[in-house]
């Protein structure tokens, strides 16, 4: 039970939206892959839950166009102990935990939906998340100020 003042939350859903692979040739070399990774949060202040999607194509090599595998995830978050209105005030920690586990979650489903391919072998990269949230505000303030 969370005292007075403090959140709480716990993972709501997982689920992955779409899956793709293409069965890589057994030339396709696993220090070569490279992989294209998007991300989104979407905050619902009503019903107090907080998503982040992933997307990840990868691709053959960098300068390749051919996808041998995709993924499409989205992990949801209950939060307690935080009002409607002050939803959209997430503190930044908590934003940088969510979407480490919602990466860590995406990369666990990529390998076992990939298990006996060249894109089982080899796991996501590593991200700092705290980069990414950023970045993320970044970008919100110049879409802002436009």
């Amino acid at each position: 039970m969370a005292m007075k003042g403090e959140l709480e939350f716990a993972i709501d859903s997982f689920k992955i939206d779409r899956f793709a692979s293409n069965n890589p040739k057994s030339t396709v070399r696993k220090e070569r892959l490279n992989f294209q990774i998007q991300h989104l949060f979407k905050i619902d202040a009503v019903s107090h839950i907080v998503q982040v999607g992933f997307r990840v194509q990868v691709m053959e090599s960098k300068q390749s166009k051919h996808e041998i595998a995709a993924i499409e995830t989205i992990t949801s978050f209950k939060i307690k102990g935080i009002s409607s209105e002050n939803f959209e005030n997430i503190p930044e920690h908590l934003l940088v935990t969510f979407l480490s586990i919602a990466y860590s979650t995406t990369r666990g489903a990529l390998i076992a939906k990939s298990q006996g391919t060249v894109v089982g072998e080899v796991p996501l990269p590593l991200i700092n998340p705290s980069e990414v949230i950023r970045r993320m505000k970044e970008s919100q303030v110049l879409a802002d100020s436009n």
